[in-house]
This record gives structure tokens, C-alpha cells and sequence, in this order.
């Protein structure tokens, strides 16, 4: 269990701002790219040309961040990515090709690795503490948010950043859809979460629990979700609300029906995120601190329910359910303060 303290983000909504729970904008284009933060206030001009744009969103989510917590510097620095730096990469490559593999600039492939925004961040608040990065496709930020979980279980750490950052070139972009991967309004991701073992003035919410399963049987998932809630103390009757991962893909979005009715019932409280922020390997991110700032504002906005509109009369704990292709699947328990 921990505490989630503050967070940032840039998306296609307004950057670093908590605007996006109350004045959400729609994704309503093929890929919704984000808006950009003012980055002169984190680097200086000769810096931000040498980095690549998800680099300098996640300095800029990060500082923000650990700011609103009134933290200087975690324990730990834990980031999940799915793509890494892939505009960078691309460039690389492109480069290899054109050159015949001759005089190439050491600096795209520097900064190419999946590894590069975790040391990033970790340079620019020269924070030496535990430094890991998770590449696990549609849960690579959960697999982040287990470890520092874990982390934090074992003593080791007190305090952690847990990033999410993903971006879409448009190479890349082309080859997914030629390939039909996902016919959902794309997007890009910039998330740092700032938890702790402690609570403090200001705390959103609590972290309770963070599962992972790899299955394509609907089945094995409802087990493995049922266990997940046993193990929390709770009864399906104790989930106030529900936060999909649906994008629209009508391929998978079926999986998340038949979850929710099995467990839960036709008449569960269900919200979504990924209309407003659209898809991306570590999109779920923006669904945790959506459902954070829920808990923490206690309301739901209209923009993100599901289903017909309703209230939501009751608003204690939210369970996050994000499935990856109907194939990775993981819950995240969050609980009001």
C-alpha cells in the first residue's frame, strides 16, 4: 500500500494544469498528439536542443510533480515505457541506412534506449537512488507501479516517481495501422506519480494493490480478479466504481463487458478514459490519476462515464481494469484517504 501525493501530466489536454477532470477535450482526431509545456523554465536553450521531445516531458511532468508534493528528491525513480525513445530511434536508423553505417552522431542512439527518460529525470534531479525501467507493452506502467509497491513492502525505498511516457512518430504510426493493430484514436503519454509510504497534506488517495495476468481466457481472468479483491478484504459490492481501459476497438472492447458482468453485474458504475486521451502503451497512467483526482475532488464528471448518464452516489474506491489486446490484463485498487 502507498500513498499517491501528487501528480503531473502532458497530454492533448492542458499541460501540468488538473484542468482535464473538470474541462476534459475530447480526442477527436486519428492521433492526439499533445499539447506542449513551456520547457524553458527546466532547461536551458542549449540543453532542450540537444534532447528529444518525450525527454523534456518527462522532466517537466517530474518536476512539477515532486513540487506539489513538497519532495525534493525519491527514493526511487521507477518508469514504464513502450516504445522508449522511438523518435529517436527512428533517426538512428535512418541514418545507418543513409550513411551505409559510416560517421554516425552518437547522440540518437544515446538518447534512443527505453532507458534514457528513467536517467534523464534521475540527471536532472541528480538523484542516484533505485532507477529501473519496465517495457512490457500495454502494462509497463503497472509493472512500474508493482515494483515500487514491492519496493516500499521490502523497506527499501520510502518514496518513489512512477512514470509513464510513451510517444508516436509518425513512421511508427503509419506501420501500426498498416498492420491494423488498433483502429482507436491514438495518442502519447507523459505521467509522473509521486507516491509514498506516508501520508501527507497532499495526498489524493491510497494505492492499495496492483495485479497483473497474462491470459486471453476471460475466464482465468475473472479468477485471478476475484482472488485479487479476496485478498483486499473487499466483495465485488465494494467497488464503487469501475475505470476501463475501453478505446473503441470493438475487438477487445467486448472482453471488458464480459468481466464486468460476470463479477460485477449489468449495473455496475463504470467510467473511461481513453476518448479524452486517447491509446498508447502506457495510457493507463492517465486513467490513474483521473480516478485519483476523482477520489480526491469526490465527483465524477459526466465526460468520463460510461454507459448512460448517471451520479455516482457513493465514491470510496475505484478498481482500474486495463486490458492489452484482451491479453494482459491488470487491476489497480485505489481507495479514498
Amino acid at each position: 500500500m502507498a500513498y499517491i501525493n501528487s501528480f503531473a501530466q502532458i497530454s492533448n489536454q492542458k499541460p501540468l494544469e488538473m484542468d482535464f477532470l473538470r474541462n476534459p477535450v475530447p480526442c477527436d482526431s486519428p492521433v492526439c498528439k499533445v499539447v506542449e509545456a513551456d520547457y524553458k523554465q527546466f532547461f536551458a536553450p542549449m540543453t532542450a536542443r540537444r534532447i528529444g521531445p518525450v525527454l523534456k516531458r518527462a522532466v517537466a511532468v517530474t518536476d512539477t510533480a515532486l513540487k506539489l508534493a513538497s519532495l525534493e528528491k525519491p527514493d526511487a525513480i521507477v518508469c514504464g515505457t513502450g516504445l522508449g525513445c522511438i523518435d529517436n530511434t527512428e533517426k538512428f536508423l535512418k541514418a545507418m541506412i543513409e550513411n551505409d553505417e559510416m560517421c554516425l552522431q552518437p547522440t540518437f542512439f544515446i538518447n534512443s534506449t527505453h532507458n534514457t527518460i528513467a536517467s534523464q529525470i534521475a540527471s536532472y534531479l541528480k538523484c542516484n537512488g533505485y532507477n529501473s525501467t519496465y517495457s512490457h507493452l500495454g502494462i509497463s506502467f503497472e509493472s512500474a507501479l508493482l515494483d515500487i509497491l514491492m519496493q516500499m513492502e521490502l523497506g527499501e525505498i520510502r518514496t518513489a516517481v512512477a512514470g509513464a511516457f510513451d510517444e508516436m512518430s509518425q513512421t511508427f504510426m503509419a506501420l501500426f495501422r498498416k498492420v491494423g493493430y488498433s483502429s482507436s484514436p491514438m495518442g502519447e503519454c507523459a505521467v509522473s506519480v509521486v507516491l509514498g509510504n506516508e501520508r501527507t497534506d497532499a495526498s489524493k488517495c491510497r494505492l492499495d494493490d496492483v495485479d497483473i495476468i497474462r491470459s486471453s481466457s476471460v475466464d482465468c481472468v475473472c479468477a485471478r480478479l476475484r482472488s485479487f479483491l479476496k485478498k483486499n478484504g473487499l466483495e465485488p459490492s465494494g467497488i464503487d466504481c469501475i475505470m476501463t481501459g475501453r478505446n473503441g476497438d470493438e475487438r477487445y472492447d467486448g472482453s471488458y463487458d464480459a468481466l464486468v458482468n460476470e463479477i460485477f453485474g449489468e449495473d455496475m458504475f463504470q467510467c473511461h478514459y481513453k476518448h479524452i486521451f486517447g491509446e498508447s502503451f502506457t495510457s493507463s497512467a492517465y486513467g490513474l490519476v483521473t480516478a485519483a483526482e476523482m477520489l480526491s475532488e469526490g465527483f465524477v464528471p459526466q465526460a468520463y462515464i460510461y454507459g448512460e448518464e448517471r451520479n455516482c452516489t457513493k465514491l470510496d474506491t475505484i478498481l482500474l481494469v486495463n486490458s492489452f489486446r484482451s491479453l494482459d490484463w491488470s487491476f489497480v485498487l485505489l481507495r479514498k484517504l
